[in-house]
């Protein structure tokens, strides 16, 4: 079931666009570009272009992704306990961005598709396949969408949310760790 639904050339392209336009589209990522672009030319305002400069990056993003889908797994991780994935206003996160603003120069799309369903495009190094997961992991999960959201978080159940904001300071794992654990070398 991996790559199965990506059988086609057009297939693919669609879905690579989508997730990379859903890592870009947000509030938080554009004040980010908009702050880097000002760095790079101190007295402007790039406001007005921020939204093109994201736009910008999402397509290249996912070209780069569709060029080189074949260095990458499409999983898709499944709930296997009471606790459910949630979303937030970031929707995708990147397992392997750098926590503290740094670069990222390496790739692994965290996307929830519902509640008890996420998908996860990451390196074929990592070994991945689609898997029924331990509470512990989807919390882990869960916890990095909160991290990258700003300013709302979205769960099907109260006790969801409420879990995820009670243990949202003692996240411990780094996010190449929760990948790690998913991985079949280990």
């Amino acid at each position: 079931m991996e790559n199965e639904f990506i059988n086609t050339d057009e297939n693919a392209i669609i879905f690579f666009h989508f997730l990379a336009h859903q890592y870009f589209r947000t509030k938080r990522t554009r004040s980010v570009i908009r702050r880097e672009l000002s760095e790079l030319a101190s007295g402007h305002d790039f406001a007005r272009l921020t939204n093109m400069a994201c736009y910008i990056h999402a397509v290249n993003v996912g070209a780069s992704l569709y060029r080189d889908r074949n260095e990458f797994d499409i999983i898709f991780l499944e709930c296997g306990c009471s606790v459910e994935f949630i979303t937030g206003d970031q929707p995708v996160v990147n397992l392997m961005a750098a926590s503290d603003g740094r670069e990222t120069v390496e790739l692994a799309f965290y996307y929830p598709v519902s509640p008890s369903v996420a998908c996860l495009v990451a390196p074929r190094s990592y070994r991945l396949h689609s898997q029924v997961i331990p509470s512990a992991t989807v919390e882990e999960l869960n916890n990095q969408i909160a991290r990258e959201s700003e300013h709302f978080l979205v769960a099907k159940a109260d006790r969801t949310l409420l879990r995820t904001v009670e243990s949202f300071p003692s996240m411990s794992r780094s996010r190449h760790r929760i990948l790690e654990s998913l991985s079949d070398t280990h």
